[in-house]
């Protein structure tokens, strides 16, 4: 050619700067949701994920190939994936073989994870259920039941399937069983203690809801972080409770020493008697319907909720609870069997034979005592 240079329409031009202006670096078009993108390259990083929705599908499918109607589980164990079918109650129930003189054991210690507790009472021997597949340790030293699992096992990382869903350790104990402490610590899964008659209850969780009923024991101490706390016909010297978040529900107990401390949540306690109630909620409302020993004290407090207290003589009817008291609501109003006070109120008598102290920061407060 003779020297001249053309665009790109084939348009001669009279220098380079022209055609670094007229030529335009190529742009593809965003593309929409749901469509390709333009390169290969973009095409290849959806293939790891469509290769996992294959697999997974793959697995669901044989699971319910593999167990039918009756449910089952897909998990991991030394090294290899299995599928196990349930049995027709939807889980693999296992009987297990307590050791050498598990029946003259006066404490129970349960360590486990990711797993339900239940202890009910029986008119038979010892036993032990597991539902569920569960890696556990039993054994028994020094008068003491050992129940483990270990801190992390392969059967606990599970697909699908009806063991997931329910995983529980049962214990049968014998009413005529001369069981003195049961401790429990349980890092997720709920717990549940029927009849148990003995001077000590211990009870450590990360997670999960607690059930108890029909108990006797001289010592009660509850640890959870979140979960439900209900209680029902509880007979002890001292009820200890401290949880994160969760309601606590106490109903027809006789407790001489009653202490309960939560973040968030509200305490219900209706029925039964106590001599000294301590309750503390740092956002939650208060409800006590109860009987109190003349010579107790009701301490109730709670940042932001309501406090609600109708007290009646145990022994003896209560005296001078209007002339006896410590009542703060910073916003809100009190009142006492329904009349209501000026504001904050704080006297002492001499004559009362109770005393009752409440304050809430932000809610109301009520007081009906006969």
């Amino acid at each position: 050619m003779d020297g001249k240079q053309f665009d790109n329409n084939g348009n001669p031009v009279e220098n380079n700067q022209d055609i670094q202006q007229d030529v335009q670096p190529e742009v593809y078009p965003t593309p929409a949701y749901g469509m390709a993108p333009p390169t290969g390259r973009r095409r290849i990083r959806w293939i790891p994920l469509a290769l996992v929705l294959i697999v997974l599908g793959g697995m669901m499918y044989g699971t319910a190939w593999v167990t039918g109607s009756r449910g089952g589980s897909v998990y991991f164990q030394d090294g290899r994936l299995r599928v196990r079918a349930a049995n027709r109650r939807g889980n693999n129930r296992t009987e297990i073989t307590l050791p050498a003189g598990a029946a003259n054991a006066r404490n129970l210690t349960l360590d486990v994870r990711s797993t339900n507790i239940t202890i009910v009472p029986t008119n038979g021997a010892m036993a032990m259920v597991v539902y569920g597949d569960i890696e556990h340790n039993v054994r028994y030293a020094g008068g003491t039941l050992y129940i483990e699992t270990p801190p992390f096992h392969t059967r606990d990382i599970q697909f699908f399937g009806g063991d997931f869903n329910r995983r529980e350790i049962r214990l049968y104990v014998p009413r005529n069983m001369d069981v003195q402490v049961i401790g429990i610590t349980a890092s997720t899964g709920n717990i549940t203690i029927e009849g148990f008659n003995g001077r000590e209850l211990n009870l450590n969780v990360t997670s999960g809801n607690i059930r108890l009923r029909d108990i006797q024991a001289t010592q009660t101490h509850i640890r959870a972080v979140t979960g439900n706390i209900t209680i029902d016909h509880l007979s002890a010297n001292t009820l200890d409770t401290r949880s994160t978040s969760g309601n606590v529900r106490i109903n027809d107990s006789d407790i001489t020493n009653t202490d309960i401390s939560l973040t968030t949540g509200n305490i219900h306690i209706n029925g039964g008697t106590f001599t000294h109630l301590y309750t503390n909620s740092t956002s939650g409302n208060i409800n006590v319907n109860a009987s109190a020993y003349s010579g107790g004290t009701a301490q109730v407090d709670t940042r932001t909720g309501t406090v609600r207290l109708t007290l009646r003589g145990a022994d003896t009817p209560l005296r001078g609870i209007r002339d006896n008291h410590n009542l703060q609501a910073r916003t809100g109003n009190i009142r006492i069997n329904g009349n209501r006070t000026n504001g904050n109120s704080n006297v002492s008598s001499a004559d009362a034979n109770f005393h009752v102290h409440a304050r809430t920061t932000s809610g109301n407060i009520h007081v009906d005592y006969r």
